[in-house]
């Protein structure tokens, strides 16, 4: 029984201890704003993404040492899952969204690479690799095409990949509008309101 009162005083003096150690701050990013505009073919984007890509962390790779194996930082999280923070971006840039959308096909999108990857340890760049396909009304594809893009990271954290991986957004999202635009007449017609 004289053991438990010690027991007490350590247990309080831990508790005490812990309460003071900060606990770090978690850095929350999101996508810088879309450009304006809409796709005269689209009315909506949908985009799914590899599973790895389904949490909030911010994946790296360090391409030099390991380049087979994913990591997150440990302090620092996009504001949302990379596939519904770019399905917003694009939605609102290709086709509208939040507006009456001019056309009538889908676009649906998947996510395969959205990381930062570091081919030394102090030079890194966003990476971003996506598979589009051009629905009609009814599903029927219309029209296929792979995207990879990448951006140079000025820093070599998380802010700096965050800033690379959303250039590399807005680039997809001029390199898809491209594409849509320059679709075949008998596509863009399949793709306008009747």
């Amino acid at each position: 029984m004289k053991r438990f009162p010690g027991f007490l005083l350590l247990v309080s003096l831990l508790v005490g201890c812990a309460g003071h150690s900060p606990l770090p701050e978690v850095a929350e990013y999101g996508l810088p704003a879309p450009a304006t505009g809409a796709s005269s073919l689209l009315r909506t984007v949908e985009i799914s993404g590899a599973s790895w890509l389904a949490g909030k962390g911010i994946p790296y790779r360090l391409a030099y040492a390991d380049p087979d194996r994913r990591a997150v930082y440990a302090n620092s999280l996009w504001l949302a899952p990379p596939a519904e923070m770019l399905e917003r971006l694009l939605g609102r840039s290709l086709a509208g969204e939040g507006k009456s959308a001019p056309g009538v096909c889908r676009l649906r999108i998947e996510l395969d690479e959205f990381q930062q990857v570091f081919d030394t340890p102090q030079g890194s760049r966003g990476e971003l690799a996506l598979r589009a396909t051009l629905l009609a009304q009814g599903g029927a594809p219309l029209g296929r095409r792979s995207f990879s893009l990448s951006r140079p990271a000025g820093s070599p954290d998380a802010q700096g990949g965050v800033r690379a991986l959303g250039l590399a957004a807005g680039d997809v999202s001029v390199s898809l509008r491209q594409w849509l635009d320059g679709q075949a007449p008998e596509v863009a017609q399949a793709c306008r309101v009747p």
